[in-house]
C-alpha cells in the first residue's frame, strides 16, 4: 500500500455514513498488521457489543466440533434432540437448520403471525411456540431461507447433546481458546453488558440466532482462529462448506457462515442486526485479511458497503485471483 494501513483504514471509514455513529473497525491485512478505527461515544476495541447474529458463526462451529467427535449425527431427524418437538421435526435434521434449508418460517413471517421478536423472546418460549406448530412452511430442502428460529432448535439439540448449558459449552470449547476473554452468550435480561444500550431496545434473549456480547478485539481474534483453522481442519471444513438442496442445488451458506467472493477471492463472511446494534465479519482464508465492523446505525447497506471498500482496500497488490 502507498499509505499506512492506518491511513488507508481511516480514509474508507471517514467517508461512510457509520462515521456519523459510535462505529469500531478492527482489520488484519495479508501480512498480519493490525490497524482499528473508531468514532462516537462508547465506540472502541474494548467495548461490549450485541453480536446479533453472529453468534450464528460460533453456534455451526461448535456443531462441527461435535459432528467431528461424532457426538451428533447432522443428518439425524432434529426430534431426536428435542422430542417435544411435533411430526414436522421428524423430517428436519441439523445440517438443514445450519444451513436455513429446513423449511422454518422468517422472523418476519412470524411477526406477521403476531409474534414479538424482542426481549421477551428466549428459548424457552421459541421450543413452546415450536412445540405446538405446524411448521416447516415447505418441506425441508426445497430452498434456502434464513430462519433464526433453526438456529435456536439447533443450540438447544446442542445443549441436550451436551447436557450443560450453551453459555458454558461455548465459552469451554470456542471463545477461551480463541482468546476472546470480554466474550459470553447472555440471556438473563439485568447481564451487565445492557449498560450500553444507552436508550436503545434491548435485543431478544434467545441464543444461537443471538445472545452473544463481545468486543470488535474479540471478534477479531475470531476471524484470526478461524482463518488459522484452530478448532481442527475437520470441523472447520464442516462449517464451510457449500450446502446443498435436495435437489443438488448448491447454496452459497456453510454452517453459520456465507461463502462470498470479496475483492476478487474467496471469503466467509457474515452479518448481524438487531434495532441498534449492526456488524459484519469478512475474513479471506487465502490472504489472511479479516475485517471487522461493530456500529450503532442501523444501516446495513453502509455496513456492507464498507465493508467492501476495506476489502479491496487490503487486497493484496496484482489484486485478482482466487
Amino acid at each position: 500500500m502507498a499509505r499506512s494501513l492506518h491511513a488507508d483504514v481511516a480514509a474508507a471509514c471517514e467517508r461512510s455514513p457509520l462515521a456519523a455513529a459510535a462505529t469500531c473497525i478492527v482489520v488484519r491485512d495479508g501480512a498480519g498488521r493490525t490497524a482499528a478505527w473508531s468514532s462516537g461515544p462508547g465506540a472502541g476495541p474494548d467495548e461490549p457489543f450485541y453480536a446479533a447474529s453472529l453468534t450464528k458463526q460460533v453456534v455451526g462451529l461448535l456443531l462441527a466440533l461435535l459432528v467431528d467427535e461424532q457426538a451428533v449425527d447432522p443428518d439425524a431427524p432434529v426430534a431426536i434432540f428435542l422430542p417435544e418437538l411435533p411430526a414436522w421435526a421428524r423430517s428436519v435434521s441439523p445440517r438443514q437448520l445450519a444451513h436455513h434449508t429446513g423449511g422454518l418460517p422468517s422472523t418476519p413471517t412470524l411477526r406477521e403471525a403476531g409474534l414479538a421478536y424482542d426481549e421477551a423472546w428466549d428459548n424457552a418460549a421459541v421450543l413452546a411456540w415450536l412445540s405446538r406448530t405446524d411448521v416447516p412452511l415447505e418441506p425441508p430442502g426445497r430452498s434456502r431461507s434464513y430462519a433464526n428460529l433453526g438456529y435456536i432448535c439447533l443450540a438447544a439439540a446442542l445443549e441436550r447433546v451436551a447436557r450443560r448449558p450453551l453459555a458454558g459449552l461455548v465459552h469451554d470449547r470456542l471463545l477461551a481458546p480463541a482468546a476472546m476473554a470480554a466474550s459470553r452468550l447472555l440471556s438473563d435480561p439485568d447481564r451487565p453488558a445492557l449498560r450500553v444500550l444507552r436508550g436503545r431496545p434491548a435485543p431478544p434473549r434467545s441464543l444461537g440466532d443471538g445472545g452473544l456480547w463481545t468486543t470488535a478485539r474479540d471478534l477479531s481474534a475470531w476471524n484470526l482462529a478461524c482463518n488459522a483453522r484452530r478448532f481442527g481442519p475437520r470441523a472447520h471444513t464442516l462449517a464451510e462448506t457449500t450446502g446443498r438442496l435436495a435437489d443438488g442445488t448448491a447454496v452459497d451458506y456453510g454452517w453459520g457462515i456465507a461463502l462470498r467472493t470479496v475483492a476478487g477471492r474467496p471469503a466467509f463472511s457474515h452479518g448481524g442486526w438487531v434495532p441498534g446494534f449492526a456488524s459484519k465479519l469478512v475474513r479471506q482464508p487465502g490472504t489472511g485479511a479479516d475485517i471487522v465492523i461493530v456500529t450503532d446505525l442501523d444501516d446495513v447497506d453502509s455496513v456492507h458497503a464498507l465493508s467492501l471498500d476495506l476489502a479491496e482496500r487490503l487486497a493484496p497488490a496484482g489484486g485478482g485471483g482466487g
